[in-house]
């Protein structure tokens, strides 16, 4: 079934989009469209009292009316003007609240939608499309709708509206002269129709490429770990940087459309007045016409069209906005992958929960060439524990999200006690299961809120008391409640991002209290304990067995021995089920289980390296015994050393000029050729409005004659090439204008993704994936009020003000002084304007970055929040954070709209002052008509221009606030510099000793209440030597790897490598001697062969052989022939379309490419089925031969032959010695043993 949603059309976005307003809504969109036909009309009626003073004053000039006539003919018409400015204020306001309010709140529902049909794609939609694009989505394309259906749409409007009523009042004075004008209209169509096709198809390929970039994005922030462990943060940054520069022709063609879309425009209605003036003079010498309708008509032509000029950015802003719309429709109405019944579908009053796959196909919606089950039937009885086993990719894994109804079967039937599961109700279904999986992903919230998650499924709602009472007892069964009552916080405490705070057991203990609080009718368990710690291991595998009875139970097991007590194993294989039966039915048929209970029986006592002489290693404290703790008390006095927090910088507006001035140095000749054709426009509209005064008052003359029409035609043929000189420099502009600001947007990005990428990982700890990636995909709408395009329109209404200024004051200083005196209350209420709009905007921007950020982690987590059913919580969570930031932006809109209002009417005082004042020295005999004509002309010109720079004051400010986050993100130097080898010693070679010299070390951030995490650390790995860390879930082993890898400093104590201290070696020299591979495996998004070539230092230089031996030493080699596109086959999203195990050897696989000195093995083979595990373990141990290797262990069994063994438990080494020493010590390493040997 296809994903897509159908193309609409220009008129059917709109319509959409208007369609989610309220009562509310539409009454106030009402308001604004009435608003905006009111201000669209007002510059038109401002022609008709031009006209009538202009016949004024022809008549004054005539001797037709006396002196004080005419000055009280003035005086009240001046006062019109003062009416206008009222009109405009009241106008203005209703537009600002209309469409802003209203446009903001169609937005939220909007982004709530999305969200709501993203959900209800789940995870089929979610793995399609990756959490960066649909973030995207919600994020900056619903920012950039919100932008162009809020005000600039009201602006739109007034500009249609201003035009319309323009050609009316022109039509009513001479329909001759209007008729012939009117054509260009038709002109105006269809370079509007021609400019909007470019913006949108430029704009629509432009966002494609923006959400690429936000997965890339994404994808190396939440894999952060692995992208620092192979020092790929610089390739990571020129793959980000390289999706960037494929959108910017994209993004510059739209803006550039835009420029030259209002250019031709301009054109148009310049030559328009030419025409105007060639064809009204002759209308006029033959008697048609009198001097009132022909500057009526010019008048009204002019600023109707003049109009559209000035709306030309919200004209664009509106295109951009429909193309953004388009793109979230596409999701908002995409088919479902998952459909149900009408009516919701059926739910059964009893559930037995026997499960029956009947000839089920399937492939995955991303790979549809590639069939995932042939013919698959398998049948899973009632009230029974069934455990699927057999080898990785044999899709045990697909068999759970089929049963879950993630995804339907392209053929066949899964039924559910004799029902077909499409023909159930998917919110019933998923009611009944609980899932545990080996990778659990948990949300940035409190460990108490996660546990609870799973009561959601219940429909029942209970008290705060009883709630924390039913989590303490699931957390106690789960064996969690211990670790977390240990939490500063307890149950309080925030995991981070995806649970990052918490080890890799400490989660899955999390998540399976999560499970059991529901008491599901059905439990599916993923490999539930294979973080476990032995100790917590035994408890909770008892408390799972107490959970088994009296319901359904489906288990993944690739240890064989958490099997055992299964009713029914089914051994599954590439052809479908290969056997099934009890344990020791299996066992005794001597067929392919038990030729996996043999291999793990030879795995089960496997080290990771073979062929060793046990060589144990001498440690200050000595070997197998137990080693001294440092209180904690002693502890935090060595971390109170550590370096303090740094506090933001706050930037001067000087300093941000500076660093956007620095950034556009590198594009300075495009930009500074730029700025000067806008110099150009901002000179033509002046030259503009001096030749139509010209032309003007040549309609004065007495006689008019012959030399009086060559003196308009004169000025008619002036008026053309002022048009070509305007219309080409105003397509310059556009286009080097657009240029430039598309490479500043892109620079800025790319140096902040950089910077981003060389931090600290503290720094990744503090700041959650989901607002880091949110804030670099809004970061092209926000840098807008700082882009050259805008600085254009700045230049081109500051220059036009300017030129007018000095051409008034040359031609009648008098009238020029009159007109600059009324410009700073014109400057000061448009600043007063942006300032409380731009405080306003970063309110609510701060609260829609946590809108989306949550939005994204929610997507990040489809699976969970499916199987958790907690689809109605979260949007109901995500519509009030939408609430709370309207709520906050709400709160200076009044007084913003208030401003603007006051803003907008000031042109029209400006021009009552220019007439009042210009008619009284007219009348005393101290300016000409001429003179009067153009300064008043100059007045109309510039100042709406000047005006309209205002309303992008809230885009500057909002510019400069996200140039402020940028700034401070680079002034930030990581104390681990990962950005360059400038610094340090090369590690030429990692040849002897890694070593930790009694290191105390705390997480940043932690507190100075808690205990340490690592508490007076020593151990040492020689070369060749392996070493293992054992001990319980969260007592600090996976922290030991990190310090080694210098994701972190330890805040006393030192980590050496061959007797030097790594806080003087080169971090990236370090780390290309070392290979990391976690419990969690990070692949990215991408194919196979970049997924292995990942690690390299040099991709390019990787032989076929070299990719070829580390495909054959991970057991990859068969699982990819099996792939139609081999190599070249495509992950998915984090590589969901492959199977766990075969994940984890793909990272085994980019490990061993690298030939690292150091292998850090955190849980290496925790995801692999026992051949590929003995397979992998002998590669492993094989390429240790001449390596250190350092080996987080649950299973003690892979590492009794390490030639030493550390047990850590709260931070410290509590023994350490071979397994006969510590077997024979009668320690905790003793206590796991027995505990883990009973359980094998």
């Amino acid at each position: 079934m296809t994903n897509e949603a159908p193309t609409l059309g220009t008129i059917q976005v709109l319509r959409k989009v208007l369609g989610y307003s309220s009562r509310a809504d539409a009454l106030l969109l009402a308001g604004g469209t009435i608003a905006s036909a009111v201000q669209g009309l007002l510059l038109p009626i401002m022609t008709i009292l031009y006209g009538s003073l202009a016949g004024d004053f022809a008549g004054l000039t005539s001797g037709q009316l006396s002196r004080d006539t005419f000055l009280a003919h003035l005086g009240s018409k001046s006062l019109y003007f003062v009416y206008l400015a009222c009109a405009e204020a009241v106008a203005s306001y209703g537009i600002w609240m209309g469409f802003t309010v209203a446009g903001e709140s169609i937005t939220a529902k909007i982004r709530w939608r999305t969200l709501a049909a993203i959900l209800e794609q789940g995870v089929a939609g979610s793995s399609k499309h990756g959490p960066g694009a649909m973030t995207t989505q919600i994020g900056a394309h619903c920012d950039t709708m919100q932008e162009g259906i809020s005000s600039k749409l009201g602006r739109v409007l007034a500009a249609v509206a201003g035009v319309i009523a323009a050609f009316g009042i022109a039509f009513s004075r001479d329909w001759k002269l209007s008729l012939m004008m009117s054509s260009g209209l038709v002109a105006f169509g269809l370079v509007g129709a021609a400019g909007g096709r470019a913006i949108k198809r430029s704009t629509e390929r432009s966002m494609a490429t923006a959400g690429e970039a936000s997965r890339i994005a994404h994808e190396a922030v939440s894999g952060i770990s692995c992208v620092m462990a192979s020092s790929a943060q610089g390739r990571m940054t020129d793959k980000y940087l390289q999706v960037l520069r494929s959108g910017l022709r994209n993004a510059a063609a739209s803006r550039a459309a835009g420029d030259a879309m209002m250019a031709g425009i301009g054109c148009i209605a310049t030559l328009l007045f030419a025409l105007a003036f060639w064809q009204g003079s002759r209308l006029f010498v033959s008697g048609e016409v009198d001097i009132g309708d022909v500057l009526t008509v010019l008048l009204a032509i002019l600023l109707g069209t003049a109009s559209l000029g000035i709306v030309a950015p919200s004209a664009q802003a509106l295109t951009s906005a429909i193309a953004a719309a388009e793109q979230i429709f596409s999701i908002i109405h995409a088919p479902l992958p998952i459909t149900s019944r009408p009516d919701g579908g059926e739910k059964p009053v009893e559930l037995q929960g026997c499960f029956a796959f009947r000839d089920v196909h399937f492939s995955y919606p991303s790979r549809p060439d590639v069939p995932i089950l042939n013919g698959l039937d398998l049948t899973i009885e009632a009230g029974k524990t069934t455990a699927l086993v057999g080898a990785s990719g044999c899709e045990k894994s697909t068999i759970f999200s089929l049963l879950q109804r993630f995804y339907d079967p392209q053929y066949g039937t899964i039924e559910l006690d004799g029902h077909r599961l499409d023909e159930l109700s998917v919110e019933w279904l998923r009611s009944n299961m609980a899932v545990v999986s080996q990778e659990p992903i948990l949300f940035n919230t409190s460990i108490h809120q996660n546990i609870a998650f799973g009561l959601h499924k219940t429909g029942c709602r209970y008290t705060p008391e009883r709630e924390r009472l039913l989590v303490v007892a699931a957390a106690t069964k789960a064996c969690a409640h211990d670790f977390i009552v240990a939490q500063p916080g307890g149950y309080d405490t925030v995991v981070g991002d995806r649970g990052a705070l918490l080890s890799g057991g400490q989660r899955q203990r999390v998540a399976i209290a999560r499970a059991l609080i529901s008491d599901p009718k059905i439990l599916l368990l993923d490999e539930a304990t294979s973080a476990l710690d032995t100790v917590s291991e035994n408890l909770i595998q008892a408390a799972l067995s107490a959970a088994r009875r009296d319901r359904t139970v489906v288990m993944i097991a690739h240890r064989l021995s958490t099997a055992q007590s299964a009713d029914c194993i089914v051994v599954l294989g590439e052809q479908g089920v290969v056997e099934k039966g009890t344990y020791q039915e299996l066992v005794a048929r001597r067929g392919a289980f038990f030729n996996l209970v043999e291999s793990q029986g030879v795995a089960a006592d496997l080290p990771y390296r073979q062929n060793f002489g046990v060589s144990t290693v001498s440690l200050v404290s000595g070997t197998g015994t137990r080693m001294d703790e440092k209180s904690d008390a002693a502890c935090l006095e060595s971390c109170a050393t550590s370096a303090p927090h740094r506090v933001a910088e706050e930037f001067r507006p000087w300093q941000v000029f500076k660093f956007a001035a620095r950034v556009y140095l590198q594009s300075r000749h495009l930009f500074i050729f730029g700025i000067f054709c806008a110099v150009v426009c901002g000179c033509t509209s002046t030259m503009q409005s001096f030749v139509v005064a010209q032309a003007i008052s040549a309609f004065g003359d007495r006689p008019l004659g012959l030399k009086s029409l060559q003196n308009i035609d004169h000025w008619s043929a002036l008026l053309i090439a002022v048009a070509v000189v305007q219309l080409t420099a105003s397509m310059m502009r556009g286009f080097s204008l657009a240029v430039c600001t598309e490479r500043f947007i892109l620079q800025v990005r790319d140096k902040t993704f950089g910077h981003m990428m060389q931090q600290t990982m503290s720094y990744f700890d503090s700041h959650p994936a989901t607002s880091l990636t949110t804030m670099l995909s809004s970061l092209p709408g926000e840098l807008n009020g700082a882009g050259a395009s805008l600085i254009g329109t700045f230049t081109i209404g500051l220059v036009g003000l300017v030129s007018a200024i000095c051409l008034a004051i040359a031609v009648s200083w008098k009238l020029g002084l009159v007109f600059t005196a009324v410009v700073p209350l014109l400057l000061a209420s448009g600043y007063l304007y942006g300032a409380f709009a731009s405080s306003r905007e970063q309110q609510g921007r701060k609260l829609y970055a946590d809108a989306v950020g949550y939005a994204t982690e929610v997507i990040d987590g489809m699976s969970t929040v499916a199987s958790l059913q907690l689809e109605d919580s979260v949007l109901a969570e995500f519509c009030e954070t939408l609430a709370a930031a309207r709520r906050s932006s709400a709160a200076l809109a009044n007084r913003a709209c208030l401003v603007f209002a006051v803003s907008q009417a000031a042109q029209y005082l400006c021009f009552a002052a220019c007439f009042y004042y210009g008619g009284t020295l007219i009348a005393s005999g101290q300016a000409t008509m001429l003179q009067f004509f153009i300064c008043f002309t100059a007045v109309v010109t510039s100042t709406p221009s000047a005006g309209a720079c205002f309303g992008f004051l809230p885009d500057v400010h909002k510019a400069a606030a996200a140039l402020r986050g940028i700034m401070d993100l680079l002034a930030q130097e990581p104390p681990i510099d990962s950005a360059t080898d400038a610094a340090g010693l090369a590690a030429s070679k990692v040849s002897s000793l890694i070593a930790l010299d009694n290191v105390v070390f705390s997480y940043p951030g932690k507190g100075s209440d808690g205990a340490p995490t690592l508490r007076g650390i020593n151990l040492a790995a020689h070369k060749g030597q392996l070493v293992a860390l054992v001990g319980p879930s969260g007592s600090g082993k996976s922290s030991i790897l990190s310090l080694i890898l210098r994701f972190y400093d330890p805040q006393a104590g030192s980590v050496l490598v061959d007797g030097l201290d790594i806080r003087k070696l080169r971090v990236s020299s370090l780390r290309r001697h070392m290979a990391y591979i976690t419990q969690d495996t990070v692949l990215f998004s991408g194919t196979i062969r970049e997924n292995l070539l990942f690690s390299a230092a040099d991709p390019s230089r990787v032989s076929p052989l070299q990719l070829e031996a580390a495909i054959e030493a991970a057991a990859l080699k068969d699982t990819i022939a099996s792939l139609p596109d081999g190599l070249n086959t495509a992950v998915g999203h984090r590589g969901m379309s492959l199977s766990g195990g075969q994940r984890q050897r793909i990272a085994i696989a980019r490990a061993l490419i690298s030939n690292p000195a150091v292998l850090l093995l955190d849980e290496a083979t925790s995801a692999l089925d026992n051949v590929s595990e003995q397979i992998v373990q002998k590669a492993i141990g094989s390429a240790a031969l001449h390596r250190t290797t350092i080996a987080v262990a649950q299973r003690l069994s892979t590492v009794k032959n390490a030639d030493c063994i550390y047990v850590v438990d709260r931070g410290s080494v509590v023994e350490s010695g071979t397994h006969r020493e510590l077997l024979a010590s009668g320690g905790l390493y003793a206590t796991m043993w027995d505990l883990q040997t009973s359980l094998e």
